[in-house]
């Protein structure tokens, strides 16, 4: 097989990760038809299609699939000597960075990233990604996206910080008969429950309210916890347990009861995750430390925080 050009190894890595030629084009800054060309001189190089269209992705075919862990191994090889040469600087960089946030993320310290990222480099752009529990260890691997905060056991060829421990609290509307009343473990069970499918901790709580004893049947379930003030505002009786961070902030400005649970329930840790090694180390070095910062430095009651309707 003959040699094959530096450029090429870039777009079939990309594509692989992204799995998407638009994605890709963003990354290098090239047209998409630059990637197409590029994709076809790959798969002649390869005698194989590589990459084959299913709906919106282009998934690897198994030729792909075998050349892609050398092809990446390759490219972060060169990419940290190109480092130690060609230092990121964030002040002239107009990089598009992603990030995986939870809900509770995009909510309490998106704009402390922001702020953060705007005071040494203000042309780079954040693209915030909702953060899925089963796929974003994927996401950070492929390199869809740079860094992710999320509660993670990560294996190795990863790197972590610890930054928040998350805990929960039950809230209910204070028009619900006896609201004000102590949560006993029996009351706690006989109320209507709304739960959340977007928690990235739904299966943590699952677990412990498993271990206490109580019956997890939803009465209602929404994806996203901005539904649920209007719900339990609306539904007396009903129950939700969410972040305490966001419970408190509600608090200020909703008509709600507090309660700590009458089990026990872990903190959920939560750190700021990336790839040990990744194409443009420095930038991504850069934007690991930055979240990290910003998170840090977010209150941790997020008394401001809240959904009022306007």
């Amino acid at each position: 097989m003959t040699a094959i050009d530096l450029n090429l190894i870039r777009v079939f890595v990309i594509v692989y990760e992204t799995r998407n030629l638009t994605l890709t084009a963003e990354e290098l800054y090239v047209t998409q038809s630059a990637i197409s060309q590029s994709l076809g001189r790959l798969r002649k190089h390869f005698g194989d299609p590589l990459f084959e269209r299913v709906g919106r992705r282009m998934e690897p075919t198994p030729v792909a699939q075998d050349a892609y862990l050398d092809m990446r191994a390759a490219l972060d090889n060169i990419d940290t000597a190109l480092g130690r040469v060609q230092r990121f600087d964030p002040s002239t960089s107009d990089k598009v960075f992603r990030i995986a946030l939870s809900e509770l993320g995009e909510i309490g310290w998106m704009g402390n990233i922001l702020d953060e990222v705007r005071m040494t480099a203000p042309n780079v752009r954040i693209e915030s990604i909702a953060l899925d529990q089963s796929r974003f260890v994927d996401w950070l691997e492929r390199g869809f996206v740079g860094v992710a905060v999320a509660p993670a056991d990560l294996s190795g060829g990863f790197v972590r910080t610890r930054v928040k421990d998350q805990t929960y609290i039950a809230v209910m509307s204070r028009q619900t008969p006896g609201g004000e009343e102590p949560l006993t473990l029996e009351r706690f069970s006989a109320l209507p429950r709304i739960s959340v499918s977007g928690d990235s901790a739904a299966d943590l709580l699952e677990t412990a309210e498993r271990q206490a004893g109580v019956s997890r049947n939803p009465a209602a379930t929404v994806e996203r916890f901005a539904a649920l003030p209007s719900l339990l505002l609306s539904n007396p009786g009903h129950i939700a347990v969410i972040p305490r961070p966001i419970a408190e902030g509600w608090a200020h400005v909703w008509n709600l009861e507090l309660h700590d649970l009458p089990f026990e329930v872990p903190a959920v840790r939560l750190h700021v995750c990336r790839r040990s090694t990744a194409q443009g180390q420095g930038a991504l070095d850069w934007f690991y430390a930055t979240v990290i910062r910003a998170v840090v430095a977010t209150p941790a009651d997020f008394g401001s925080i809240h959904i009022d309707g306007s």
